[in-house]
């Protein structure tokens, strides 16, 4: 009996170890099968939907880049714990800095012809979830539906959807949304009846839950608002008296259908809706530090029917063809929730109105604001939004521009610059104090001479054969909080085997350019793929693209960049001494897709596309032959 029991207890702890102790690391890419492991960069999943299944507390799903059709929405109901959140990433090395930054993309655009909320993208139900580097296009209802708690959404894309693009509801709570783009989204169209009322770039309504926070997030060309707080409990215990806030945050262009620029009566068009319900007696609390606020339809900012506190602290707005500040509801005194105020401090509105309303039951505080009805200011850098809807950073950082920013070298006496009060008491990103410089903070979501940058910026990185090895340069155009560099090798850059080679301190020294070089001496005749890994101070890293270098000879010196590569990528090479040369490139089966080079050539560097023509994406081989020598090189397009 007692061997009986031993073996039970064995069997239940090789059951449940995995839940217990085990971490693990999964992978999805388009050229994976649901067949594999999915637990090695060479043997992934092909579909989200598979990884999401087998993820236990603790566990990490990493998304190649790429394109993922799927026709129904992707349930995620289990949850991860305080201690051990799910993570779902894109797989950071394959991320870049064109638009969209090259995320893997979850396509629904079958799903968007039904317009049915039953085609979401994404339901996440489930808590203790990190979602990370994903976009999500052409959902038939919200591109990503949040009713779990204490999720971060973070570096994310909703575009194209039917309703919003992301949309947080059945009380949901202490969710963070960060540095995520909602763009383009529009209940319109065949299927749907709303005329695009309902499709915001993100909402926290209906019967949202407290403690929902944005930071960093853009909302444009969405039908209907920017962001929304409307309350409408599903329950008989209404959610009431609930808080959201929005930080650095932009919300423009909103009103219109992205298809052609049409609006209806029903696209309200605001830029950030704080609240509002059916029956007008219902408090979500709303705080806006640092947001931004132009071109707009309607409102810069619109109270709606909210009758909580809202708070706008270092808010512009410009361009809006309702009012900048929209605070005069006809909410009646008696339904205000106890407590309840208007706090307008240090706000700036170029060529617009404010409109508020007195009332007991909602004290009003305005103190150092601008709201200018003219349409111009010496003192503002820049009216021209050009770039505004452009590229992030690769850390998700919104782009720095000189909309709106502040031209300190104008003439005294100031109107904006140094306007403001203090708020050493106000939290913002987790802290109290809303940081300034000068003799006292500057009007408006932004302070002049003052710039949260990408604290490091990667603008280059190449390798070239020498002599004594490979050297590696990259070079940097900003560092801040940088600690270095720690440089990796592989021979297979889809296996997850890379090697240190060495580090380098960083110059963590501002904004100005930097350069590096290391030198790799062990090497032989092969094939190389070097990545960087940039740590910061406080332990976060993020990683380089993929770069690659041939040893076969002295005669032939060999490398490509980017590889893998999204749209295009270039050939580098050096020959020693005149001599015929033939390039060409081969599929994954060895068929000849393109002669790219075949003719003789001085000594020199010669640089070139790899292709003339689109390619599908795969696995590809490059070969250069020199004489009776030749180099190949392995190429994968993503």
């Amino acid at each position: 009996m007692n061997k009986i029991l031993k073996v039970i207890c064995v069997l239940i702890l090789l059951v449940t170890s995995k839940s217990l102790f085990a971490q693990t690391v999964y992978y999805v890419a388009t050229n994976g099968s649901d067949k594999n492991t999915g637990t090695s960069l060479i043997k992934p999943f092909a579909t989200l939907a598979k990884a999401i299944k087998a993820v236990v507390p603790g566990d990490t799903i990493y998304l190649r880049s790429g394109v993922y059709v799927s026709s129904s929405t992707i349930n995620i109901t289990t949850s991860g714990t305080a201690a051990k959140h799910i993570t779902l990433s894109a797989y950071k090395p394959d991320l870049n800095t064109t638009f969209n930054n090259n995320k893997p993309v979850l396509n629904y655009s079958v799903a968007f012809a039904k317009a049915s909320s039953s085609e979401r993208g994404i339901q996440l139900q489930a808590d203790y979830w990190n979602i990370y580097g994903i976009m999500i296009d052409y959902a038939g209802d919200n591109g990503m539906n949040v009713s779990g708690h204490h999720c971060k959404i973070e570096f994310c894309t909703f575009s194209h959807s039917r309703d919003s693009g992301l949309q947080l509801n059945g009380e949901a709570s202490s969710d963070s949304i960060i540095n995520c783009d909602s763009y383009n989204n529009a209940d319109m169209g065949l299927g749907t009846t709303s005329n695009g009322g309902n499709a915001d770039g993100f909402s926290a309504k209906m019967d949202i839950g407290d403690s929902i926070y944005f930071r960093g997030c853009r909302s444009w060309g969405n039908s209907d608002d920017g962001w929304d707080g409307y309350l409408r409990p599903s329950t008989t215990s209404p959610q009431n008296n609930v808080s959201w806030a929005m930080e650095d945050c932009w919300a423009f262009a909103n009103g219109y259908y992205w298809l052609d620029g049409t609006t209806t009566s029903s696209m309200n068009g605001n830029g950030f809706k704080t609240g509002g319900s059916d029956t007008k007696d219902l408090a979500h609390n709303c705080f806006m530090k640092k947001c931004l606020s132009f071109n707009n339809k309607a409102n810069g900012y619109d109270q709606n029917s909210n009758a909580g506190t809202i708070a706008m602290y270092n808010c512009t707005s410009y361009g809006n063809l309702g009012a900048s500040v929209f605070m005069a509801s006809s909410v009646a005194d008696s339904n205000y929730y106890p407590g309840s105020r208007l706090i307008l401090v240090n706000n700036l509105s170029i060529g617009g109105t404010i409109s508020t309303k007195t009332s007991v039951a909602r004290p009003i505080t305005s103190v150092n604001n601008l709201f200018s009805k003219t349409t111009t200011n010496s003192e503002i850098l820049s009216f021209d939004t050009t770039g505004m809807r452009g590229a992030r950073g690769i850390d998700g950082s919104l782009p720095i521009l000189n909309f709106m920013r502040l031209n300190t070298t104008v003439t005294k006496p100031f109107t904006i610059i140094d306007k403001g009060v203090l708020l050493d008491t106000v939290m913002y990103h987790g802290s109290k104090g809303i940081p300034y410089l000068g003799a006292a903070p500057d009007l408006g979501c932004f302070e002049s001479n003052y710039v949260i940058v990408t604290p490091v910026k990667l603008f280059s990185f190449s390798a070239s054969a020498q002599k004594d090895g490979v050297t590696l340069n990259w070079n940097t155009s900003s560092e801040f909080n940088n600690k270095g560099w720690s440089i990796e090798k592989t021979t297979n850059p889809d296996a997850a085997n890379w090697s240190t080679i060495g580090f380098i301190d960083g110059n963590n020294n501002g904004i100005q350019n930097n350069s590096y070089t290391y030198i790799d001496k062990n090497v032989v005749s092969a094939i190389y793929y070097y990545r960087l890994k940039q740590v910061d101070i406080d332990g976060n890293a993020s990683y380089s693209n993929v770069i690659s270098v041939s040893l076969q000879s002295d005669d032939l010196q060999l490398s490509v960049y980017p590889n893998p590569f999204g749209i295009s990528s270039k050939i580098s090479y050096t020959l020693t001494r005149n001599e015929k040369i033939s390039i060409n490139l081969y599929n994954s089966v060895g068929e000849l897709v393109e002669t790219i080079a075949n003719e003789k050539q001085q000594a020199g560097t010669y640089h070139q596309l790899v292709s003339s023509k689109p390619l599908p994406k795969g696995t590809y081989y490059l070969s250069l032959i020199v004489g009776d020598k030749k180099s190949n090189l392995l190429l994968i397009k993503k």
